[in-house]
């Protein structure tokens, strides 16, 4: 039986907290983050902070009853994301799309607003080699747009235009 990734929607600010718990329970778990500036009044910091508020992915099989419940009962976690009473699976690309880019150094950001229509696009060099997504421009500069599409979120990651080229489908 094989297991697949899906989203799992935590209380709020508790992502890291559910990540830890999920990790002793020595459940496969993933909590994309990114780095922002924060002020305090006497110092800015730079800490990580989750890229999509309340969720994290965990990998698993819904039909493996006794696993789907222990990660429901852990502390923090609210549900599964589903379609129709039934856990939605995120595809293996798109996690391993962000942990790539994670670990390549990427500043990921969510994107502050919603996909527009654009050039469809995949990356032919670098690191990101193969990823698609879909370009908005911002001036001169270009963003790869990865849609996560059970979550109905985005990110944005700043990529030389040299490095992509135009395709007939994300």
């Amino acid at each position: 039986m094989p297991h697949k990734w899906y989203a799992i929607y935590t209380r709020s600010r508790y992502e890291k907290r559910v990540e830890k718990f999920l990790r002793e329970k020595e459940v496969e778990v993933y909590l994309p983050l990114m780095r922002v500036f924060r002020r305090w009044s006497d110092r800015m910091k730079r800490v990580e902070v989750p890229l999509f508020n309340s969720y994290l992915f965990v990998r698993t099989h819904p039909s493996d009853q006794r696993h789907y419940y222990n990660i429901l009962q852990t502390p923090g976690v609210v549900r599964f994301i589903t379609f129709e009473g039934q856990p939605v699976p995120v595809p293996d690309h798109q996690i391993d799309a962000l942990q790539r880019l994670s670990a390549e150094g990427y500043d990921l950001e969510p994107a502050d607003k919603p996909l527009t229509p654009g050039t469809p696009v995949e990356i032919k060099q670098g690191p990101l080699k193969g990823i698609r997504g879909e370009v908005l421009s911002a001036g001169t500069n270009k963003f790869l747009i990865i849609q996560i599409d059970s979550l109905d979120k985005s990110i944005q990651v700043k990529i030389p235009p040299a490095l992509v080229e135009p395709t007939k489908e994300v």
